[in-house]
């Protein structure tokens, strides 16, 4: 279960997500609930009354992947590997002989898992190598270096000896164009990564031909897209060349990751579950009033004024008793009660895969977990009394796979990851101004000291997969302006910054 964790990371100045990987395990099925706590300072007015569970959903994209496999640049040059996807497509193309031949679905499938186990494994390698490089061990990995570009070239001429194949009849253009879609977002990577390496070992004068030899590929990568016809920029080119490159490298990448993507098919079954459960209780309050009313009338005098008050008070005790009851089900029957229930569907097959049941619930601190108030309050100190009074919303979300299911449809799959990201808007609108004027006095003289005004909302984090044991509880800190996320924290039971991830 080495994969299984959760974080929480920053999207830009307003929004943060919460990424979960779960290890597929070789069970029929794998069941993993992700808890976490938002508090936040009531100044803020994230409250039950004001923040209602479908605004805090239309706030949240939540999103579930697989990580692209690992295979290494060996295999997918090796035409007897049966997992590579470079294996397989020339296999396709090689025995059809008809268009009907060709499945072009599955084919375009494989196109775009070539895209991503290639950008996985060759910026791994790109990474660790400029990190030996970078730490002064270039000498005793050059020849590492130099294997591994001679599999990368190689790699790069098996995939375009595939261009005279995508030429025939037998190939539609659907399928033709996807093959240019992939050969330019392959370039790109091979580029970014080789330009990476190339600066690290450029400024090692003993591997000066290694850099040439690096260099050169790059050149000729630039010098295949420009006969492609793919767009090309140069240092000559103006912002909206520039502009446009930056575009369609980001649109190729979506477009190749789409292949890891389960599509999320909303499910009534939570809300119907919901009503039947608020039947019940309505149910239940009304036979009460009815019983109580027919005893009454055994006792009193019917349409006397005894006998009225005693119906009045039937009544409004059977409205607190359906509310009782309706939040006596909804917190003793949380896996049933959800606000929003997913299907996980396969876009390959069509078939589901799972499903995905999350709901939100404002609850009182007194009401989270001990180890969660623990770590909440670890490190406050003497402080913890002077802390502002805080909302607490608690989230949760149940990821449920059908593992026998994925591994028949799909032998070459990485971890399952999970992504919950929130917009802080909300939160952001009740702040005050970013900037503080502090005054003081210095050599005498008064001054005002500007600074930034910043409020702390704290998240936890748990994980617990099903039939093993919960993950230790994370806390992570958000300092916020009204500016939007200033920085992103994460602390340990003694309260002490673990992690600076911006400022």
């Amino acid at each position: 279960m080495s994969e299984l964790h959760a974080e929480v990371r920053e999207h830009g100045r307003r929004q943060v997500e919460i990424k979960s990987r779960y290890p597929l395990s070789s069970s029929r099925t794998s069941r993993y609930v992700l808890d976490a706590w938002l508090y936040s300072p009531v100044s803020l007015g994230m409250n039950g009354a004001d923040y209602a569970a479908s605004e805090f959903f239309g706030d949240t994209t939540c999103l579930t992947r697989f990580a692209a496999p690992h295979m290494a640049l060996s295999q997918l040059i090796s035409p007897d590997c049966r997992l590579s996807p470079l294996a397989r497509i020339r296999g396709e193309l090689s025995s059809a002989a008809m268009p009907r031949d060709i499945k072009t679905k599955r084919m375009i499938y494989e196109m775009r898992s070539l895209a991503n186990i290639y950008k996985t494994e060759t910026e791994a390698l790109g990474h660790i190598l400029a990190d030996a490089v970078r730490n002064g061990r270039g000498a005793l990995v050059k020849d590492t270096i130099r294997k591994n570009l001679k599999l990368i070239r190689n790699l790069l001429g098996a995939w375009r000896e595939l261009y005279g194949l995508m030429l025939t009849p037998s190939v539609k253009p659907r399928l033709r164009e996807a093959y240019a879609w992939t050969d330019e977002f392959i370039s790109l990577t091979t580029e970014a990564v080789l330009f990476e390496l190339h600066r690290r070992v450029d400024a090692d004068e003993e591997a000066q031909s290694l850099g040439e030899l690096i260099a050169k590929i790059v050149r000729g990568e630039l010098e295949h897209r420009r006969m492609m016809g793919y767009h090309t920029i140069s240092p000559e080119s103006d912002a909206k060349e520039t502009e446009e490159r930056i575009y369609r490298e980001g649109a190729l990448k979506k477009w190749a990751q789409s292949a890891l993507y389960l599509s999320l098919e909303e499910s009534g079954s939570g809300r119907r579950m919901g009503h039947l459960m608020g039947a019940a209780a309505a149910a239940a309050a009304m036979s009460f009033a009815v019983i109580t009313t027919i005893a009454v009338e055994r006792v009193l005098p019917g349409r006397s004024l005894p006998w009225a008050l005693a119906v009045v008070v039937a009544y409004i005790f059977k409205d607190r008793i359906k509310e009782s009851l309706r939040d006596i089900l909804t917190r003793a029957l949380p896996g049933i009660l959800t606000d929003r229930r997913s299907r996980l569907v396969d876009p390959v097959s069509g078939r589901r895969l799972g499903e995905t049941r999350s709901r939100v619930r404002f609850i009182t601190p007194r009401e989270a977990p001990p180890e969660v108030r623990r770590l909440r309050d670890a490190g406050s100190g003497s402080t913890r009394r002077l802390r502002a009074a805080e909302n607490l919303l608690h989230f949760r979300r149940v990821v449920v796979t059908h593992n026998r299911r994925l591994r028949e449809d799909h032998e070459r799959l990485g971890p399952l990851s999970d992504i919950v990201r929130l917009n802080l808007a909300y939160l952001l609108r009740n702040m005050d101004d970013p900037r503080k004027s502090i005054p003081t006095f210095a050599f005498g003289e008064p001054r005002e000291i500007s600074g930034r005004r910043v409020y702390h909302v704290n998240l936890i984090l748990r994980l617990s997969p099903k039939g093993g044991a919960s993950q230790h509880p994370v806390r992570y800190r958000l300092v916020l302006s009204r500016s939007g996320l200033t920085r992103l924290e994460m602390t340990g039971d003694e309260g002490g910054d673990k992690r600076r991830v911006k400022d």
